[in-house]
């Protein structure tokens, strides 16, 4: 049996949950500034359309989509939290 107790912790994690938990924040915020980076794009595209419908619909189909994404965003940590707590029975 292979004994891993000798073996030191090089990341200053204590537990999975920790690690998993940092690098959900991280995930978090990188998707928010990705997000806001499209809903100002989407912005954009409704300033240059100039009344073209197909341009206003492509704008208008760019901003839902970073909307949604938004959404998509902020219950991710939620639902990985509760993952976890199932999972590692952590609090």
């Amino acid at each position: 049996m292979l004994d891993f107790s000798l073996i030191e912790n090089p990341t200053s994690f204590d537990s999975l949950s920790a690690f998993l938990l940092n690098l959900v924040n991280f995930a978090v915020e990188l998707s928010v500034l990705i997000a806001v980076v499209a809903l100002i794009a989407s912005g954009f595209k409704y300033i240059l359309a100039m009344g073209d419908e197909d341009k206003v619909e492509d704008a208008t189909k760019s901003l839902v989509f970073a909307i949604i994404g938004l959404v998509i965003v902020f219950i991710a940590p939620l639902v990985v939290r509760y993952i976890t707590s199932q999972l590692l029975m952590v609090e």
